[in-house]
């Protein structure tokens, strides 16, 4: 059934993460593994390159709306835009969650359903290499407009303009937590300025805008 060994999640029952990256789990072993962790609360979970699908997304998504857990990476899952609205759903309620990684899961169609989905807790946020370009950075600048508490995103490899940048530099408005954000275009201080984020810049610990769009 291509399901991970009973033996392996047995011999990692008390750890704080649960590393399953690259075990080839599939939608079936998604079902298998949030029924099992639902005596499990408060792990971290590296569920990266799986490939859930967006119905092995759901079954992990609806363990996580009822039990705590810290970390969630879902990288490199293929969840298309029926698995994103899954997570979009669960960040506005979700108040344990303090990190979630979604490089390369969620492409194109699935950006826009994170518009609107304010979550409160969370504090690192990795949608790189999802190639979204300026339609994602609206919606995800809808999505952090009221957002305070986030410290580390990373945009990386979204094919994201100066355009799409500044769209997302009105969504950062109001926050003074953000510490390092990460994309695929340079954009100047003078572009952040103009956009109302001057605010933010002083409490940048790193380069806001790195790589050039040649990476792309």
């Amino acid at each position: 059934m291509g399901v991970v060994p009973v033996s392996y999640y047995l011999r990692h029952l008390g750890a704080s993460t649960l590393n399953l990256n690259h075990h080839g789990l599939g939608p079936l072993g998604a079902k298998a593994l949030a029924t099992a962790l639902a005596v499990r609360a408060g792990v971290a979970l590296e569920l990266e390159d799986n490939f859930l699908l967006s119905e092995g997304t759901r079954y992990i998504v609806e363990m996580l709306n009822l039990f705590l857990c810290p970390m969630q990476n879902l990288s490199s899952n293929h969840l298309r835009a029926a698995g994103a609205e899954c997570v979009a759903k669960m960040l506005p309620d979700n108040v344990s969650l303090r990190s979630i990684r979604l490089s390369g899961s969620i492409r194109r169609d699935g950006a826009a359903t994170l518009k609107n989905q304010v979550n409160i807790t969370l504090k690192h946020l990795d949608l790189s290499w999802n190639g979204f370009g300026n339609e994602g950075a609206l919606a995800l600048g809808e999505a952090l407009k009221y957002n305070d508490t986030l410290v580390h995103l990373d945009l990386s490899h979204n094919r994201v303009t100066n355009e799409g940048a500044r769209t997302l530099c009105r969504g950062l408005e109001i926050n003074d937590t953000l510490r390092s954000a990460w994309s695929s275009h340079v954009l100047p201080v003078s572009a952040w300025v103009s956009s109302g984020c001057s605010g933010f810049l002083p409490h940048s610990k790193d380069m806001l805008f790195r790589f050039t769009d040649s990476d792309d």
